[in-house]
Parts: C-alpha cells; structure tokens; sequence
C-alpha cells in the first residue's frame, strides 16, 4: 500500500507550472510545424506563393526552435508567450497581411 503512495507522490501533478509549461510548449510548437506545413501546400497550390511563404517564415522560427527545445527538455516560458501572441496575431490578421504582401510584392 505504501509503494502505491508514493508513487502517486511523485507523480506531477495535473495542472503544476512544469507540466503546464511541457503541454503548451509542445502545443506551440506542433501547431507551428502543421502552419508551416499548410502555408508550403497552399503555396504550390496558389498563384501569389511567395506571401504565403513569408507569412510561414515567423512559425518556422518557431518550429525549429520548439524542436531544439524538445530535444534538451528546457522548456520556456517566453516561448510559450511568444508563441501565443504570433499566432495570436496571425489568426486575426493573416488575410490582411497576405493581401498587404501580395499587393507590395505584385
């Protein structure tokens, strides 16, 4: 009975800061890596390709640096606000800002 204690004890609990920090991270970042992933296929697929490349750039810094962040397990809690706010951002402006860069670059 005791052996089931504390293994429950050193357990994480559910919503701690680290294990919160681990979730969101990885959240950031896979969401990050299926953008890219999106914006490259919507690229072949359209006529105006180079803003939607530029519009990935931002989230591919992201996702290669979530990658560098799961391989030595530091997560961060200034990625997880960076990443927040980008695709925060992006979300609510992307059609603007690809209207912008197609028309600049037109």
């Amino acid at each position: 009975m005791s052996e089931n204690n504390s293994e429950y004890q050193d357990r994480p609990k559910p919503f701690s800061k680290e294990r919160t920090k681990i979730i969101v991270n990885r959240i950031i970042y896979f969401y990050s890596f299926f953008y890219v992933l999106v914006k490259v296929v919507s690229a072949f697929q359209a006529k105006r390709a180079v803003p939607f490349l530029m519009v990935a750039l931002p989230f591919l810094i992201l996702t290669v640096i979530g990658f560098k962040i799961e391989r030595s397990k530091n997560y961060s809690w200034v990625y997880i606000v960076v990443g927040i706010i980008l695709i925060s951002v992006m979300r609510y402006y992307e059609t603007e800002i690809i209207d912008f860069l197609d028309l600049k670059l037109s």
